[in-house]
């Protein structure tokens, strides 16, 4: 997943690629850096993106196993408890800069850009059957045309070689 956003710097850079570790809730501890999606209700009332990677800052174990974060960037922990079911695993690993493309193609004008490029794509690989195409349709329409214009050369060639 692409590190998008600076609330993790300077652990997590943002461009950065992580590679996320499935994990179980109860082997979570305190001071992991988890990934973990946000229900739509909670995203849509504080503006959250649809998955997040933040530090676990406190387990609770009450209700079933809950985790309270912070990203390391903020000043106050995340609005919300984070419940088991929406863990995803943990940071195992990040890959400077790899993200930028992913996030790039994520945006609008990488959604332009692929769109353009696939259009082009298939504008050359269907090159000469769009060529061939062109020619047995300008034939079919211009046919009446050349023929007329052949026939008036060879009447005009008759007429050049009796004079």
């Amino acid at each position: 997943m692409p590190v998008f956003g600076t609330s993790m710097e300077p652990e997590l850079e943002e461009g950065n690629l992580i590679l996320i570790e499935e994990v179980s809730p109860s082997e979570v501890k305190v001071g992991d850096i988890i990934v973990f999606t946000i229900p739509a209700a909670v995203r849509e009332h504080y503006n959250y993106p649809p998955v997040l990677a933040h530090r676990v800052i406190r387990v609770d174990t009450r209700y079933g196993i809950t985790f309270r974060t912070q990203g390391d960037n903020t000043a106050g922990e995340d609005p919300f408890t984070v419940r088991a079911e929406d863990l995803m695993g943990t940071v195992s690993q990040q890959i400077p800069y790899l993200g930028f493309p992913l996030l790039f193609m994520q945006s609008d004008l990488g959604l332009i850009f692929i769109i353009i490029g696939l259009f082009l794509l298939a504008l050359y690989l269907y090159a000469d059957e769009l060529s061939r195409g062109r020619q047995t349709v300008q034939r079919g329409l211009f046919a009446p045309v050349i023929e007329k214009n052949q026939r008036t050369g060879r009447v005009l060639e008759r007429r050049i070689e009796t004079t």
